[in-house]
């Protein structure tokens, strides 16, 4: 999927989640939050399906300076994102849906922390490797 499609699709499934979500927040009759995250699922489910067709599709890495944007670990890497934003937006609905105490904020919040941890140790020895250069 082209980038100017990925984008366009990123930006209506986030326009249709804010307009649910703005009549859920504004209304007197409430609705699922499972029927409000659903745009954004949609998007991560389109997300997930581009990276296992092009795991599929594209199998001719030979070496790292050939490596394109989507092969390899770089796959990998986006995929366990995607999956921790859909875990982290799952606990979020259940929480929001049963008020009861039974889930403590700690365990709706721990897919985020884990993803902004993941993501700092990919993230940052690139950029010292790059510095001391």
């Amino acid at each position: 999927m082209p980038l100017t499609q990925r984008a366009l699709t990123t930006w209506a499934s986030m326009v249709v989640f804010l307009v649910l979500l703005t009549i859920q927040l504004q209304s007197k009759q409430k609705q699922s939050w499972y029927t409000i995250f659903m745009p954004i699922w949609m998007d991560d489910a389109l997300t997930a399906l581009f990276i296992i067709c092009s795991c599929v599709h594209s199998n001719s890495c030979h070496a790292i300076s050939e490596m394109p944007v989507f092969c390899g670990s770089r796959r990998c890497i986006i995929f366990i994102i995607c999956l921790m934003k859909i875990i982290a937006q799952l606990t979020l609905c259940h929480k929001l849906e049963n008020k009861s105490p039974q889930l403590p904020m700690v365990y709706v919040f721990l897919p985020i922390w884990t993803l902004i941890i993941y993501l700092i140790i990919i993230v940052v020895p690139p950029l010292i490797r790059h510095y001391k250069e």
